[in-house]
């Protein structure tokens, strides 16, 4: 969540200011917010956290399979324009896609003083949290077979070698062609077909 940087928040140490009046104001990013699962094997990821807001937050991590996750730090005091690294160890287990949800609130000392030394305080009262979402993605079923489409290649005959290259599509012969040369191919055919229509000998 971003403000206008045209106006100006408001002076969050004097008394008077409301949670209201600083939700707005909350401003957070998270370093990687997608992360793709590389296997089945334990896997280490670092997030960085950085508070853009004009006034410190407390932070509490939550995961869609917390026995999936070690998380080094589960609710933190993270002070205004101010960053840290966040390291999330994913164990061993099935390749599934998954959901860290980082939940923000203010911290401001007129209003909650005690937040900053005890974090989990904050996040068992009234208030709404802001909430950001980082996602562990699993591979689409069908990604090795994308590549491996990818990296195939395609035999032609000579005759047809030997019209691509008289046409200048090719500067040489080949033999087989891998997929985006067949992409090339298919585009120019459907050009040609549509500037001259294949008329029926019937």
């Amino acid at each position: 969540m971003f403000w206008k940087r045209s106006v100006r928040p408001p002076e969050f140490t004097l008394n008077g200011v409301t949670m209201a009046n600083a939700l707005p104001f909350l401003s957070v990013s998270i370093t990687p917010d997608v992360y793709l699962i590389t296997g089945t094997s334990e896997q280490t990821v670092n997030h960085k956290i950085e508070n853009l807001s004009p006034f410190p937050v407390v932070v509490k991590v939550l995961a869609t399979a917390p026995r999936r996750f070690s998380i080094s730090k589960n609710n933190l005091f993270l002070d205004q324009k101010s960053s840290t690294d966040v390291e999330i160890k994913l164990q061993s287990g099935p390749v599934r896609s998954h959901r860290l949800d980082f939940h923000f609130l203010p911290c401001i000392n007129v209003l909650n003083s005690n937040w900053k030394d005890n974090p989990t305080i904050a996040f068992s009262t009234p208030y709404k949290p802001i909430v950001k979402h980082v996602r562990y993605k699993a591979p689409r079923p069908w990604s090795s077979a994308v590549d491996e489409l990818c990296r195939s290649h395609y035999q032609i005959s000579e005759n047809l070698s030997k019209v691509f290259e008289e046409a200048g599509i090719f500067s040489s012969k080949k033999e087989s062609i891998d997929m985006n040369e067949f992409a090339i191919l298919d585009e120019a055919f459907a050009q040609n077909l549509e500037k001259e229509p294949v008329k029926s000998s019937r």
